[in-house]
């Protein structure tokens, strides 16, 4: 899991940091993103960020701050460049509910931090309170540019839920989507495309149920994983591992997670010998055809995902001298998958843990 938006630098986070990061490890967090929202907070960040491997942050200003820290694009620019952990613009945005800023100084700080994010190509985390319209109609002004949009603690409504994804938008769902009277943000995130959601805590508010009356902090958001994976009808380990990957994959202008991919084997069906004996169209004399059946491996956040379990499954992972594997995804249904399987009963014999498959997603 990734925690897409957190205020570590807040209290009483920040005064104990060593025991947020302990827990968020516990529950399988493997990132922490926390935002930045005023000049004091960036400071702070730039110190959190160097506790642990799996923090990371943003540099941006609130749009509550817009009247006493204001930015031009070249500062957002310098200080997001400067550090390679520094992976997002942000927080900015509109909040006309509160108003603890004039607009026209929340627009102006907007419009800039867009600006900054489009030159940096990097995401730009937005705050949208009681300014669907306002919201919309700027980023809409910026629609020919490359936007990377990541609606933070998302509680719109499903028309302007439905406008966003004009511009290739991601929501994150918070602890409000557990609430009681949240059935119509429930309905819109059921709407929302799978591969557009991420999760997050904004801790240390908006705690879930049922840890509502308590300060959040970023284990917590086992409890929104739960939700959205109700929600969306998949299991929490789907959710956990779809999240992840999308915003790594939505990160991937600056390393966020290395991730590597392996081809195992690349022949086909009337490509490569056949344990029948059967050759095909394989001619041996061509080396060309010396191939194996299609799998890959991915290794991602310290597991071993297997892509698909071919016939001569055995020597693949042999020769690459794969003892592990972790998980296993299936791309296609095809009888030659369950001869792959019977090889993975020399890695599984020993794990205590049953062994976990995912046959192809469906939205």
């Amino acid at each position: 899991m990734i925690d897409s938006h957190c205020h570590l630098d807040h209290e009483p986070l920040h005064a104990n940091i060593k025991d947020i990061i302990k827990r968020s490890k516990e529950v399988g967090i493997s990132k922490l993103l926390t935002i930045c929202t005023t000049f004091s907070s960036f400071e702070k960040i730039k110190s959190i960020i160097k506790q642990d491997e799996i923090i990371f942050g943003t540099f941006g200003i609130h749009p509550h701050e817009t009247k006493t820290d204001i930015v031009d694009k070249n500062m957002i620019v310098e200080n997001v460049k400067q550090n390679q952990k520094i992976i997002g613009v942000g927080e900015t945005g509109l909040d006309f509910f509160y108003n603890n800023s004039d607009k026209i100084k929340q627009i102006d700080s907007f419009k800039v931090h867009i600006e900054a994010s489009i030159q940096l190509d990097v995401p730009i985390i937005i705050h949208s309170r009681n300014a669907e319209t306002e919201t919309f109609d700027i980023l809409n002004s910026y629609k020919s540019s490359n936007l990377k949009i990541l609606m933070h603690c998302f509680t719109g409504s499903l028309s302007f839920a439905k406008k966003l994804m004009e511009f290739d938008t991601f929501f994150s769902a918070s602890g409000i989507i557990t609430f009681k009277n949240s059935v119509d943000l429930q309905e819109t995130f059921r709407e929302i495309p799978l591969e557009k959601l991420l999760i997050e805590t904004d801790s240390p508010f908006l705690a879930p149920i049922p840890m509502r009356g308590k300060k959040n902090e970023p284990s917590f958001i086992k409890y929104t994983l739960e939700k959205i994976s109700t929600i969306k009808s998949k299991t929490t380990e789907e959710m956990s591992i779809l999240t992840t990957i999308i915003l790594i994959d939505y990160l991937t202008s600056k390393p966020l997670m290395a991730i590597t991919f392996i081809i195992l084997g690349s022949g086909s069906s009337m490509g490569v010998p056949r344990a029948d004996g059967y050759y095909g169209n394989c001619n041996l004399k061509n080396k060309k055809n010396h191939r194996t059946r299609c799998s890959a491996l991915i290794k991602f956040n310290k597991q071993n995902f297997l892509i698909d379990t071919s016939p001569d499954l055995r020597q693949q992972l042999l020769k690459n001298k794969i003892k592990n594997i972790d998980k296993v995804f299936y791309t296609h249904l095809h009888a030659d998958q369950t001869h792959g399987i019977n090889d993975l009963r020399a890695i599984f014999f020993n794990k205590e843990k049953t062994n976990t498959y995912f046959w192809r997603f469906k939205n």
